[in-house]
């Protein structure tokens, strides 16, 4: 990625270690992004209890972050915390501008972000209006192929493993999927379409 390369010249590297806050709910954004190594956790408080926090994804290197607010001059919707070591790219607005406007490979790059997160929104979106049973099911067949950990659906799917393995047993009751060393097998997709 050699628009990367170009970036660092315009902008400034900054380490981040465990648990360090990248930027807080509420704050204006004033600068570009770029995660170019390790994780972010974005997470929003929780029925107004800045104590609560839900985590709504977590972003990894190499991406934009909260590109959104930063180009609207708005403030943040949620905090970005860093998971491990993080080392962030920050670039002033208008210098980006600046180069924005004479790098093509650049935007399409930009545009391709800002579509991923569009899609993050849209997944979340449909999480919480659907019940975790149909969120279970949609993810099971959508990854059937390569079907993680138990204890990593409950985290893809933001919710604890007890909640996930009541209806992961009433699931194997059904006969739709089962369960073979700690990993869900899918039976029959066909039933599991019709429980959606």
């Amino acid at each position: 990625m050699e628009y990367i390369e170009q970036l660092r010249k315009i902008g400034k590297v900054r380490r981040y270690k465990d648990d360090n806050i990248l930027f807080f709910e509420g704050e204006v954004a004033t600068k570009l992004l770029l995660l170019l190594k390790g994780k972010v956790r974005i997470s929003k408080a929780f029925g107004g209890n800045k104590n609560l926090q839900k985590t709504l994804h977590t972003l990894s290197a190499v991406c934009f972050v909260a590109e959104y607010p930063a180009f609207a001059g708005e403030r943040y919707p949620a905090s970005g915390i860093c998971v491990g070591e993080c080392e962030i790219l920050e670039i002033e607005l208008e210098t980006f501008r600046a180069h924005s406007a004479e790098n093509r490979e650049f935007c399409f790059s930009l545009i391709s972000s800002l579509c991923q997160k569009i899609g993050i929104l849209e997944r979340y979106i449909t999480q919480n209006t659907n019940s975790l049973t149909q969120n279970l099911i949609n993810f099971l067949l959508e990854n059937s192929a390569n079907l993680p950990s138990q204890r990593k659906i409950a985290e893809i799917l933001n919710t604890n493993p007890q909640s996930l393995s009541r209806i992961i047993k009433s699931l194997k009751d059904t006969r739709a999927i089962s369960v073979n060393k700690g990993k869900i097998v899918i039976l029959d997709s066909a039933k599991l379409s019709a429980m959606l």
